[in-house]
């Protein structure tokens, strides 16, 4: 994907780091991996929380935030590599608070989301390759693919969001700080089985 989005990567740069919060992130070095995240302090936070529904999702779906750490080695230029190790970081938070499930279905909409938010041709190809494939199953993927895509427009910017200022914060509150449904419907969870949306586009 960093070399399909390569062609636009100033846009990206003025997108992220012209937002004074974009630039604040990244000045403060912050990340969302092992070495900031305990999952079991997250989890011990009060149900409602971001932190806690953070910390069940991960713990459900059976990820650990290791899987995070480091910037991509294939990207040299430090701004550049910093927004692609964060939005990556940040990708199940997103999860979280959209309500998107992990399953084909959910992705592709997520997907959708993300090129609404990002313009990143690799999610907006992912998001229209993996509805086309999947409406042969159900036609659900394509409403539940436009919503979250009018969604993504409709929100605030979550790329440059604080997120680890926010878990003690109720989950209905940072949606609201994001633009989004306060307790939006569950996303997906009807495509167990289906091809990944990356294979999908394969």
């Amino acid at each position: 994907s960093n070399l399909i989005n390569a062609g636009r990567r100033e846009e990206a740069l003025t997108f992220f780091y012209d937002d004074p919060a974009g630039a604040k992130l990244y000045a403060e070095g912050r990340a969302l991996d092992s070495t900031t995240i305990d999952l079991d302090q997250l989890a011990a936070l009060p149900e409602g929380t971001l932190g806690h529904a953070y910390a069940r999702f991960m713990k459900s779906h059976g990820l650990t935030p290791d899987v995070f750490d480091g910037a991509p080695a294939d990207v040299h230029e430090p701004r550049a590599a910093y927004i692609i190790q964060r939005i990556r970081q940040t990708h199940d938070l997103w999860h979280v608070v959209t309500n998107c499930e992990t399953d084909p279905a959910g992705e592709v909409a997520l997907q959708a989301f993300t090129f609404a938010q990002l313009h990143a041709p690799s999610s907006g190809i992912l998001a229209a390759i993996g509805m086309v494939k999947g409406v042969r199953h159900t036609r659900q993927i394509v409403r539940d693919t436009v919503e979250l895509y009018r969604r993504g427009l409709a929100a605030n910017k979550l790329a440059v969001f604080a997120w680890e200022d926010h878990w003690e914060t109720p989950i209905t509150e940072v949606r609201a700080l994001l633009g989004l449904p306060g307790n939006p419907r569950r996303v997906g969870g009807y495509s167990v089985g289906w091809q990944s949306p990356a294979k999908m586009a394969a």
